[in-house]
Parts: structure tokens; sequence; C-alpha cells
């Protein structure tokens, strides 16, 4: 190993020690020292002191050129590697200064760095005198061992705050800034890993979301030495009231609208709502049916009593959807129901609050599933054995970022939530239900057909006269469908029409024995019907007229359009919903 020449000036010699890694100067030939003070980007705390080192010495003489070559090489070799250990003592200087990771005064960015050489022949070609520069970074207050920790200290916490309010005064802060970690490089030169967590020093940092807020936007960034995060991250204001617990995001509307003039109204409810991660996706459903059940008893405090003492409101439409390869899900129920519009006004409850949507309970949700967090509800975050000190000098395998997630897509951890189907009426309520009342006629007519010749533009022509032999029958059709939860729905029947009863003829259709569907602990059964009355007090045709069919069969086959709805009374056993 190439020693410190001792003797190039009268009276010098190693009266202390400036060695770095295994080499060793004279250190009072000339050595020369500058620092800077490093202050964080506030400009307010100083984060560590930035040492310069100049120093001059000279190579032992070689006892050829071989050896002088070998000489250079070797030390040049030691004097421009970074992180090796510096140590500075009894030069009266500084206390024993060591820049390992055990020693005295830990270098804070990466170990020592040598800089620059400058090179000059002092015995031809078998010495050489140089110059040599190295810059270190230490702090003279920090605790040495805690800078070689796994989770360091900050070095420096800086952050700025923006807000903006809008045209609705509502308001959105935007928090940015940086935490900045010691960066101590292990004491073996050959170690080639990242010995600290930046990461997990950032996540000593908390950020409250402030009350009637969300976070709706959280972004962080690890440098490229690895010993610093920059951060921003984004809470809106609330435009209203929070959603329900477990649900990050919703659209719901609540519509209201008058199917006939103003006594006849439809209520619908119609929405997206999304799961926040780590809820059942079946959470969608369960929160939208508590929204139905909290707003139904509130259109049945504004409709019209029906003729049995109760408000007849009626679900005509339910849709439910889900948008694959997501956590959203659309659903939409319509109400039926008769009301004024000044009642309609005054208690529909359209702006009333849905409760459940406490926001502490909200926000609560959303810290659990882990929508504000620092790395998200993914937990995905810059690992410190991800990065690798590579340089041309040692020679590492690939190397895999390693960035696990907390997400479980194996759907066995987390069971969906029973859905309880909320619906009117005990549990036993129309999801559907619809029917239709027309009028038919058929007469029984003689056509009499003149033999008189026709004269073009005889405006008193008549080829034929139409001769009832009685009056006109009249028939009445009903048709319609019903769809209903936990029952099966009542067949109805119809009493009379106006103030005339009616005779049925044929009765159609029928009612489901067994469920058509079954979900979430509820059944689902149907009914259909296509029944025809004749109304009473009116001829029928002789059943023994040539070609003539019975009355039943001969109108099966007439459309069910063309008529108009007649008043009409129709009852169902044991239901107040009438059509």
């Amino acid at each position: 190993m190439p020693q410190a020449i001792k003797d190039l000036a009268p009276g010098a010699g190693n009266y202390g020690i400036i060695a770095y890694g295994p080499y060793q100067f004279a250190v009072l030939r000339k050595a020369d020292f500058s620092a800077v003070v490093v202050y964080d980007e506030a400009d307010r705390s100083a984060t560590h002191l930035k040492y310069t080192l100049r120093i001059s010495d000279a190579v032992i003489w070689g006892a050829d050129q071989n050896s002088q070559n070998l000489n250079m090489a070797t030390m040049q070799g030691i004097l421009s590697q970074p992180g090796l250990e510096l140590i500075i003592d009894a030069i009266g200087f500084d206390t024993h200064l060591d820049t390992s990771r055990s020693g005295t005064r830990p270098d804070m960015i990466w170990g020592a760095k040598p800089r620059a050489f400058n090179f000059r022949p002092t015995g031809g070609e078998l010495s050489w005198q140089f110059d040599w520069e190295c810059e270190f970074n230490v702090s003279r207050c920090a605790v040495p061992s805690a800078l070689g920790a796994a989770v360091p200290p900050l070095m420096a916490w800086n952050y700025e705050w923006t807000s903006a309010v809008n045209v609705e005064g509502l308001m959105q802060r935007v928090i940015s800034g940086y935490v900045q970690v010691p960066a101590v490089r292990g004491d073996n030169p050959n170690q080639n890993k990242v010995l600290f967590d930046v990461v997990a020093a950032w996540d000593q940092i908390t950020i409250n979301v402030p009350d009637g807020f969300r976070r709706t936007e959280n972004v962080h960034s690890v440098n490229k030495a690895k010993n610093r995060v920059d951060f921003s991250v984004t809470d809106t204001e609330l435009t209203s009231d929070a959603y329900p617990a477990g649900i990050v995001e919703c659209e719901m509307d609540y519509d209201i609208s008058s199917a006939v003039g103003l006594a006849q109204w439809t209520a619908t409810l119609s929405g997206t709502l999304t799961v926040a991660p780590g809820y059942p996706k079946s959470l969608a459903a369960v929160k939208f049916l508590a929204i139905v059940a909290f707003f139904v008893p509130k259109i049945k405090t504004i409709a019209i009593t029906s003729d049995q003492k109760q408000p007849a409101v009626i679900p005509v439409n339910m849709r439910l959807g889900h948008r694959l390869f997501t956590r959203t899900s659309r659903f939409s129920v319509t109400y039926m129901f008769a009301a004024t519009a000044d009642s309609l006004l005054q208690k529909s409850g359209i702006w009333d609050a849905v409760p459940g949507t406490d926001y502490q309970q909200w926000a609560t949700s959303m810290k659990v599933a882990g929508v504000w967090d620092n790395h998200g509800t993914s937990g995905v975050k810059s690992a410190p054995g991800d990065d690798s000190l590579v340089t041309v000098c040692v020679s590492i395998a690939s190397t895999t970022l390693q960035s696990s997630s907390l997400h479980k897509y194996d759907g066995s951890t987390t069971p969906d939530l029973q859905v309880s189907t909320l619906q009117a009426g005990a549990g036993t309520g129309y999801l559907a239900y619809q029917n239709a009342v027309v009028p038919l006629m058929r007469r029984d007519a003689v056509i009499h057909k003149f033999a008189q010749q026709y004269s073009p533009g005889d405006k008193g022509y008549e080829d034929h006269i139409v001769q009832d032999r009685a009056a006109p029958d009249q028939f009445v059709r009903m048709v319609g469908y019903a769809v209903r939860l936990n029952a099966a729905p009542e067949m109805p029947q119809l009493d009379k029409v106006g103030t005339k009863s009616v005779e049925l003829l044929r009765q159609g259709g029928g009612q489901d024995d067994e469920p058509v569907s079954e979900a979430f602990g509820n059944r689902i059964y149907r009914a259909r019907w296509d029944n025809l009355y004749r109304i009473a007090g009116q001829p029928s045709p002789p059943p023994s007229e040539p070609g003539a069919m019975p009355v039943a069969s001969q109108l099966s086959t007439l459309p069910l359009t063309g008529g108009t709805i007649m008043e009409s009374t129709i009852r169902a056993a044991g239901e107040e919903e009438q059509s």
C-alpha cells in the first residue's frame, strides 16, 4: 500500500490522521477545510453542514517505473471511490470525526464523495504530488445511532398551504411539501442495498381531513436518491350532506313528476353508488334500499287516501345494474300515487337529509377503508429493499420492485353482506303492477243490398242498408300483470263498469305457485290475467245462428289496442292497490 511521504519539507510528519478508506495522508503537508450551512427550503432550519476538504500529498518513490505506476493506480482507485470511511482526528480541527455508518459523524447524503484530483510530477516518473478534493455532509447535533436507523429521523419537513373557494363558496385545500431524511450508507463498501426507509419516515406525517371535506387527491413521489418524499394532498369541501358510510361516491336523484294532470304523480329514486374498497359490493344495494325506506313513508304522507282509507302508493318499476369490473352499481325505483301539488311541495321530503349520512360515521368508514391514507387503499409504496446502489464496480443480479398491495382479490376474505330488500307493505309489496280495461262491441246485424244501377255523381245513391236485429252487445276486456315480493299476487276481478254490473265470460292467465326468482332472502312471484266480461242487461246473440261462435271465443283474438280505458271498479282480495 502506498504511504504518505514524510520528508518533502523540513519538520513535516504525520501528526494526527486524515484518512480515506485504507489511505492515510501526510496531513501537515497541506490541508484546507471549508463548510456551508445548508438550510431547508423554508430557509429557517439548518439541516446539516456541507464540508469540502482539499488536501495535497505525494506518494513514495517507486523503485522503478512499473512499481510507481502500481502505486499511483492503487491510490487513485481508493480516492475515487465514494462512500468510504473518512477519518479526521488529532489535527486540532475537530474531535474524532468518522463519517461511516457506525462512526461519530455519519455522512447524511450517501457518504463522503471524492470530487476532484490534480497531479504534478515531483521526481520524474518515480514520484508525483497530487491535490485531492472530497465533500462530506454531517450534523453536529444529531445522535449518530439514530441517523443509521432503518426509519431515520427527519432532516427537513416543509409544506405550503393553498386554498381556493369556488363560486358556491366551497373550498378546495391543497397541502404540498416534502420530507427529507439522512441517507446513510452501509459500512461495507460492497453493500449495494438501501438500508433505510424514507417512506416509513413519510408515514409518520398525518394530514387530517377537515370536517365537511373529503380527500380527492393524494400524490407523493420518492426522489432518485431515495432520501426525499415530495407530496401533494388535496381535500375538497362536500357540496352538502355526507354519503352513507362505506360509499366513496354517490350520484342519486329524487324526482317527482305528474302523470295525469296535477293529481296523479310518480316519484323516482335513481342513481349510482360506488362502494369503497374493503367493503362488499352488495353494500350499494343495502344503502340504496335504506334511502328508499326513508322516502316511501314521506310519499305516503302526501298521497291522497283511497277508498280503504289508506294512501295508494304503488311501486310500478324497479331496475338495478352493476358496472362490471368496478365497484359501482346503479338503481332505480318508481312509485305511483295521487297527491295535490300543495302537499307535495310541503311534505314530500325532497330536500330532507337522508338518515345514515352522518359525516363522522362516513369519515370513519373512509379511514377504515384506507381511502384517505398516505398510500390509499392499496398501501403500495416505495420499499427500501427495492433500490440498489449500482456502479460499474459492483455486479448485481437483475432487481424487481417488490410493490406489494393490501388488496386481496381471491373473493374469500370478505363475503358480501346479506341484503335485506325493503318494500312498501309489510314485506309483501308489489314491485310492478299494470292493469287495463278496454271496451269492445259486437253488433248482430243484417245487410240489405239494393239492385239499383249505380250512377256516378248520384248523391242519393245507397248500395245497402244495415239493419240491427238486436241492440249491440257490449263487452270489456281486462288485461294486466303483477310482480310481488314474498307472496303470490292477487288476481283482480271486475265488479262493474260505471253503474252496470258485468258477467265473466272467460278468465285467462294464472298465478305462479312457485317463485320465479329468489335473491337475498326474498322470493318473487308473478301473475297474469286476460279476462273477458259482458256488460249485464244486454241481449246475447242466438246460439243457433248459422256460423255463429260463442262470444268468449269469438272475441278472444281481439287485440288490446284501439279502445279507451273505461271507468271501472277492480277488486283484489286482501289488497288495497287499485288501478
